[in-house]
């Protein structure tokens, strides 16, 4: 029956053809699926033949829509966001870093995406990649998080890491394996509640693993293994107009938002400068005629990003954005130098179309197959799925929580990775047409093997949004998406999680300030960054340590 219907959506919709593929080579992937229809490549963008790959145009990266929102132009508007955050970054930086974040506008379409090997000299970085990452900007009490564009903070166990980057080379660090926190609407309401316990210092010993964005959870459930027994890595970012707000919120420092204080001040309106309460920057259209925006017209964008080590497999480095990182391992506290493939890629924004922000998600193509197809597979896979294997001999079953095996399996163990919601045709139809383009430009691009899977965003949002002292859950009743509304899920990113949508958990996004007992948390703008506000008190510290060596132990 689901077959049935995603089939007559598709059919009425126009978009599926029965005998035209972007590549015909595509249907021997799939074992099962030679009879399904096939994909024919459709922009569906009102006003524009494709996203312009013109880095000089002021469509390039606008800080907002300039047409009518509606599903198709709204998808157009996610591509052309993921195409200018992933342009190279401005080289100016990162002997400039007021460049960080700003693409290269001399760069052209027929270099975008060149593969890289990072034999051959350092990886070079793209726009986002230069972003703010969450860890920081939520430092300990007393310190203040370093300037926009400055390097990674080299953590404590990664004592030669600066030595090996060089003299002038920027340091880039993640220190977490989980993507967080996607969970279940009972579970996230929980973790709000432990986060309120533990303002009020009435922490319970069941809190534990409900505190720590840094833990081994993935996307609720454990951690993310790919087929070579290599775990998922996952980093935060916020671009410099969410940055700089952070700093300074209604203008004034002294209610910086990585502290506690900061964010109680600017959440209920104390000193009158917030007159929407915490409300991160929006985004404002483009004029037509201008050139690029600046900055701080292009509202908050907050980016989560997973990446699969591939340091040890250089034939893949032609399908994948690559890049070089330290990673801090949260279970031993070692540090690692890796070269990282990007499999999956969150994007959000705010904008005056979008005030709730608009919430796009990529991924690569090779992650893992549909659980049931509804149209023929148009992409080839020469090295198989990442995260899946059609020969799995143990724990086959797809989309199984680690947390849900008994007992524990090891952590470099493959989880066997299926999509639950096949993406919508007509997303499928812009990514193949979008594919093709990109070809056209440079046949060699990795960018032609990332998809977008859908985006969700409010048709009909009510202001105001955000109010001094508002509390969670914030609105999310006139949310849609491609596909009849289907859920928005990535599989790396919500690996476990995939029937739930993204704004379902975020609208109960809160602050890290204290409430009166039984009230709801002060909201945070749907922004789970505040959960990585410092410091905890000790004896979640304690409990999160043990916690996580308990798991690793079991999972070893």
């Amino acid at each position: 029956m689901r077959y049935l219907r995603h089939l007559a959506l598709a059919l009425a919709s126009g978009v599926l053809l029965a005998s035209v593929a972007l590549n015909p080579a595509a249907s021997q992937t799939n074992a099962g699926t030679q009879n399904l229809p096939s994909l024919n490549p459709a922009y569906g963008c009102l006003g524009a033949s494709v996203p312009t790959l013109d880095p000089t145009s002021a469509a390039f990266l606008p800080g907002d829509m300039t047409g009518l929102p509606m599903q198709s132009t709204v998808n157009c508007f996610a591509w052309q966001t993921f195409i200018a955050l992933n342009w190279p970054v401005d080289p100016a930086w990162p002997a400039n870093p007021e460049r960080a974040g700003e693409p290269d506008r001399s760069a052209t379409a027929a270099t975008w995406g060149n593969p890289q090997d990072p034999r051959q000299g350092p990886l070079a970085y793209t726009a986002w990649e230069t972003f703010k990452s969450v860890q920081d900007v939520f430092v300990a009490p007393g310190q203040t998080p370093t300037g926009w564009g400055a390097s990674d903070t080299q953590p404590n166990v990664c004592t030669n890491a600066r030595n090996v980057a060089g003299a002038g080379r920027p340091l880039r660090v993640i220190s977490s394996i989980s993507k967080v926190p996607a969970v279940s609407i009972p579970a996230l309401r929980t973790m709000m509640l432990a986060a309120t316990r533990e303002a009020h210092g009435t922490l319970a010993a069941s809190d534990a693993n409900l505190l720590s964005p840094d833990s081994i959870k993935q996307a609720m459930g454990g951690w993310l293994t790919d087929q070579q027994g290599n775990v998922v890595w996952y980093e935060r970012a916020m671009n410099r107009q969410e940055f700089e707000y952070m700093m300074k919120p209604g203008g004034a420092s002294k209610n910086a938002l990585y502290t506690r204080a900061g964010q109680l001040a600017t959440a209920t309106n104390a000193d009158g400068n917030n007159p929407d309460g915490l409300s991160f920057p929006t985004g404002m259209a483009p004029d037509p005629s201008s050139g690029p925006q600046p900055w701080d017209a292009l509202g908050a964008t907050e980016i989560k990003a997973a990446w699969r080590v591939l340091t040890n497999q250089p034939q893949l480095w032609s399908r994948y954005l690559l890049s070089e990182a330290w990673l801090v391992d949260p279970v031993t506290n070692g540090c690692r130098s890796e070269i990282l493939g990007l499999v999956g890629l969150h994007i959000i924004r705010k904008t005056q179309h979008f005030p709730d922000f608009a919430w796009a998600t990529f991924e690569h193509v090779d992650n893992a197959p549909d659980q049931d197809p509804v149209y023929a597979d148009p992409y080839t896979h020469p090295y198989g799925y990442s995260f899946n294997n059609p020969n799995c001999t143990q724990h086959c079953e797809p989309n199984v929580a680690r947390d849900k095996i008994t007992p524990k399996p090891p952590m470099n163990q493959p989880v066997q990775v299926t999509r639950v919601l096949p993406i919508p045709s007509t997303v499928a139809s812009l990514n193949l047409k979008m594919h093709k383009e990109i070809v056209n430009q440079n046949a060699a691009s990795v960018f032609q093997y990332y998809q977008l899977v859908n985006v969700q965003w409010d048709k009909s949002p009510v202001p105001p949004i955000t109010t001094p002292g508002g509390r969670t859950p914030l609105s999310s009743s006139s949310m849609t998406s491609d596909g009849n509304d289907a859920p928005v899920a990535n599989t790396t990113l919500e690996t476990y999680a995939q029937s739930e949508s993204c704004v379902a958990c975020h609208r109960a996004a809160a602050i890290r300030a204290a409430v009166p007992a039984g009230e709801s948390p002060y909201a945070g703008d749907y922004s789970f960054t505040f959960l990585d506000t410092k410091p905890l008190d000790k004896l979640a510290h304690k409990m999160r340590a043990r916690k996580i060596h308990e798991d690793a132990a079991l999972a070893h």
